[in-house]
C-alpha cells in the first residue's frame, strides 16, 4: 500500500493512512467528493477545481477530484509538487491565497512558473482521520484576481468537509475491518462447537475401537482446522509410528513406521511446543517432511506428552497454503484435540502395561511349572 506521507525537502507530516486504504486511487470512484468540487468551482467562479493528495516517497500530488483540468493533468491523473502552489499549503498546513503567481513572494519557488495555465490559486489543507495533513482542496484561474476574507473562510469550510467526508469513509472501513473480525471470531466458535462435539461422540459412541476413536478426533480436526491430513505418531528414538492418520482425500495411507530424524515430527518433539506455519521456508523448517514423508504447505502440530515424558505427535498438513490461513487461531483446537487423544493414549499405555503383567504372569507360572 501507499503511505499518505511525504518524504521531500517540503518535510510534509506522515500519516499512517493510505491512499489505496481509502480509496483514492481512482478518480471514477469520487462521488461524494466530487460534489464538494463542483460547488468549489461554483462558489468562486472558475473554470478549475479540485481535490489532490500526497503520494508516498513520489514528488506529486494525485488527483483524487476535479473538474475543468488541463488535458495533460487529467490524462496523467497527477501534478509535480514542484509546479503547484499546493506545495506551501502541504508544508504549513495553511490556507494559501495567492492573486497572481508572477507577483507572489512564493511564485519564484514554482518550477516552470511561466508555462503554468493559471495566475490566481486558492487552496485549504485536508486532513487525515488521525490529524496529519492529506493532501488540499484548491481552486485556480487563469487571470489574476484578487481574494477576500471571505473567500479563505468558504474555501476552509469545504475544506473540513473533504476532511469529514474521509473520516466518514475511514470510519466506515473501520467498521466493516471489525465485522469481518466478529464473523471470523463466529466462525471460529462455531468450528470449535463442532470439534468439540465430534470429540465427545468419538468418546461416547459404543461398539469404537481406540484406533476408531483417534481416527474419528482426526477428521473432526481436518474439518473444523480445513486440513488435508492429520495422523498420531508415537516415537521411540528416531522411529516414528503411525498409530492413526486420516486423509481428506481418500488418498492411500503412508508407511506405518519410518525413520524421523530431520522431519517435523522431530522438531515438535525437540521443541515441546505447538508448531504452525503457512510457508515453511519462511519459518526456516524448509525440506521438512511430515508424518506422510512430504514436506507440507501448510502445517499445524502438537506434540503429545504422556506421564511427563514425550510420547509422539499430533500432526496435521495442508496440500495448499491458502487452506490454513489462520493457524494461529487455531492453536487452541490443536490444543484441545491433543488433551483428548493423550487422554486416549493413556487407555493404550494401560492395556500394554497389562499385557505385559499378563506376560509376565505366565512367564513365571511356567517358571514354576518346570522346577517342579
Amino acid at each position: 500500500m501507499t503511505a499518505l506521507q511525504f518524504s521531500g525537502d517540503l518535510e510534509v507530516p506522515q500519516t499512517i493512512w493510505s491512499i489505496d486504504d481509502l480509496g483514492l486511487r481512482d478518480m471514477s470512484g469520487q462521488g461524494s467528493l466530487q460534489y464538494i468540487t463542483r460547488l468549489a468551482r461554483r462558489v468562486f467562479s472558475v473554470n478549475t477545481a479540485l481535490i489532490a493528495v500526497v503520494e508516498d516517497g513520489v514528488e506529486r500530488q494525485l488527483l483524487v477530484s476535479g473538474l475543468g483540468l488541463p488535458e495533460a493533468w487529467e490524462r496523467s491523473g497527477a501534478l509535480p509538487l514542484s509546479k503547484s502552489f499546493s506545495q506551501f499549503v502541504l508544508r504549513d498546513g495553511s490556507t494559501l491565497a495567492v492573486e497572481d503567481k508572477d507577483n507572489h513572494p512564493l511564485g519564484p519557488a514554482l518550477r516552470d512558473r511561466e508555462e503554468l495555465p493559471y495566475h490566481a490559486y486558492l487552496g485549504a489543507p485536508i486532513f487525515a482521520p488521525t490529524g496529519e495533513v492529506l493532501g488540499v482542496l484548491c481552486v485556480i484561474d487563469e487571470a489574476p484576481r484578487p481574494w477576500c476574507d471571505e473567500d479563505l473562510a468558504v474555501m476552509e469550510d469545504l475544506a473540513h468537509c473533504v476532511t469529514d467526508a474521509l473520516a466518514l469513509r475511514s470510519a466506515l472501513l473501520t467498521r466493516q475491518d471489525l465485522q469481518r473480525e466478529v464473523e471470523q471470531t463466529l466462525d471460529q466458535t462455531r468450528r470449535r462447537a463442532a470439534l468439540r462435539d465430534s470429540i465427545v461422540a468419538a468418546f461416547t459412541e459404543p461398539d469404537r475401537t481406540s484406533e476408531q476413536r483417534l481416527q474419528a478426533m482426526l477428521a473432526a480436526g481436518c474439518e473444523a482446522l480445513n486440513m488435508t491430513a492429520a495422523a498420531v505418531t508415537r516415537v521411540d528414538g528416531s522411529h516414528a509410528l503411525i498409530l492413526a492418520q486420516h486423509d481428506m482425500r481418500g488418498e492411500a495411507t503412508a508407511p506405518i513406521e519410518r525413520d524421523s530424524t530431520g522431519s517435523l515430527t522431530a522438531h515438535l518433539l525437540s521443541g515441546q511446543e505447538i508448531v504452525w506455519f503457512n510457508d515453511a521456508a519462511e519459518a526456516g523448517l524448509a525440506d521438512r517432511p511430515a508424518f506422510d514423508g512430504k514436506p507440507p504447505s501448510g502445517f499445524i502440530g502438537a506434540p503429545l506428552v504422556l506421564e511427563g515424558l514425550a510420547y509422539g505427535t499430533l500432526e496435521f498438513v495442508a496440500s495448499d497454503a491458502a487452506q490454513s490461513d489462520a493457524l494461529e487461531q487455531d492453536g487452541a483446537l490443536v490444543r484441545m484435540i491433543a488433551m483428548f487423544i493423550v487422554t486416549q493414549l493413556e487407555v493404550f499405555s494401560q492395556i500394554d502395561r497389562l499385557k505385559y503383567s499378563e506376560s509376565a504372569l505366565l512367564q513365571y507360572i511356567l517358571d514354576l511349572r518346570a522346577e517342579m
